[in-house]
């Protein structure tokens, strides 16, 4: 479990650095948020970067990932302002992310 959340940190601060690491993806990864559901890595890795999605990621602080008793990765990104936020739920296929779910 310490391999995936080193793999959750590392991801998620690759994606607010704005250069989210697509070898950390699988080769089908799929992106879910309440009404999306955007399957293949170009297109996890276009919503991730994109300029009107991607603003979210970038100004946050990531807190350390937790994992859940299901194996999922939380990971929770708190604004300078200190309200609000986002959590990213990363789900893994062996050692690689397979889903990212806000």
């Amino acid at each position: 479990m310490a391999d995936k959340l080193q793999t959750a940190k590392t991801f998620m601060d690759s994606v607010s650095a704005g250069a989210p690491k697509s070898e950390l993806l699988t080769s089908d990864p799929v992106f879910r948020a309440l009404n999306f559901n955007i399957p293949g890595k170009d297109a996890v890795l276009k919503r991730l970067t994109d300029e009107g999605t991607s603003k979210v990621y970038k100004s946050v602080t990531w807190a350390a990932p937790t994992a859940d008793q299901y194996g999922a990765i939380q990971v929770k990104g708190v604004p300078a302002s200190g309200v609000g936020g986002v959590i990213m739920t990363l789900l893994f296929d062996g050692d690689k992310i397979s889903a990212v779910q806000q």
